[in-house]
């Protein structure tokens, strides 16, 4: 319960206005709950304080304000975080799979590829860095490695890795409709249209009111 968890933690905050946990936990809870500048603003708090925390710590902090920044659509400050979040854990995927979603939607392919890249040498069952890259190659035209990295995708989408990174808080999902209206696309695209007929179809199995799918 969100709104509980952010009485509870403005309770805190009240009673100790340098509770740093508090805020950061507060931010977390305004994140879950869809309300992006409240959230921004929490995390800001603690990036005023940065010199004292961990840079684990300092990591999660821009990343989560990066995300509340990519859910508002306000992409390049996203990306501005995820850097910062990069130089704190510079070894550790999920940056790099975050900015280069980013990269995505300001329609920066080839960025985005190589940050997707590097988060999958960094994290080899990544499905959602082989989905992100996917899309990437799809935008591009280079059909052939879309595929492959969409069935990549598919292939390491098992409740084991699912549960791998919800273990560590980490968003992983994928959505079956559009990961096969986008290889029916790939193969649609490739003039080979019987194979694109059998991934729209799955497509519409998966969700029959998936719009794209008809559309394919």
């Amino acid at each position: 319960d969100y709104d509980l968890a952010i009485e509870m933690y403005t309770n805190a905050i009240r009673l100790n206005p340098n509770a740093m946990v508090a805020y950061n936990n507060r931010g977390t809870a305004y994140l879950g709950k869809g309300d992006y500048d409240n959230a921004i603003s929490d995390f800001t708090i603690l990036i005023a304080h940065s010199s004292s925390l961990t840079r684990e710590h300092n990591f999660t902090i821009y990343s989560n304000r990066g995300l509340a920044y990519f859910y508002k659509k306000e992409y390049q400050k996203a990306i501005e975080d995820y850097e910062i979040a990069i130089v704190f854990s510079p070894n550790y995927f999920l940056g790099y799979h975050n900015r280069g979603n980013a990269y995505i939607e300001i329609n920066n392919y080839e960025e985005a590829i190589q940050d997707l890249t590097k988060a999958i040498e960094l994290q080899s069952n990544s499905f959602m860095s082989y989905a992100g890259r996917g899309k990437a190659y799809l935008e591009m035209g280079e059909y052939d490695k879309a595929i492959q990295d969409y069935l990549n995708a598919l292939e390491l989408y098992t409740p084991e890795n699912q549960n791998y990174f919800e273990d560590r808080a980490v968003l992983a999902e994928l959505k079956y409709e559009e990961i096969y209206t986008n290889i029916g696309n790939s193969y649609y695209s490739k003039k080979y249209f019987d194979k694109s007929i059998t991934y729209f179809t799955k497509a519409i199995e998966s969700n029959p009111l998936y719009a794209p799918a008809y559309l394919g």
